[in-house]
């Protein structure tokens, strides 16, 4: 996601684009080091800027690492 925030979205702002999709995060949460304070400070600061400067934008999921890797013991399992 520090990635998205520092390299993709200062290119992206000054278009103004009028919506934006935003599939981040995923591999980030499959990190040893993973943040997830880190996560949110940039999520938060990437909708933020996006929305200043009149974007919707949209936020969404690539799966559930259980149901991602074949995990049929997870909690969600059976879900979808």
């Amino acid at each position: 996601m520090a990635s998205v925030r520092h390299a993709q979205l200062p290119k992206a702002l000054p278009v103004r684009p009028d919506a934006a999709v935003l599939l981040v995060g995923m591999n980030d949460t499959l990190r040893s080091d993973f943040d997830a304070r880190q996560l949110h400070l940039d999520l938060d600061a990437i909708v933020g800027a996006l929305v200043s400067v009149g974007s919707v934008v949209v936020t969404g999921a690539a799966g559930v690492h259980g149901r991602v890797e074949g995990d049929a013991s997870a909690p969600w399992a059976g879900w979808w």
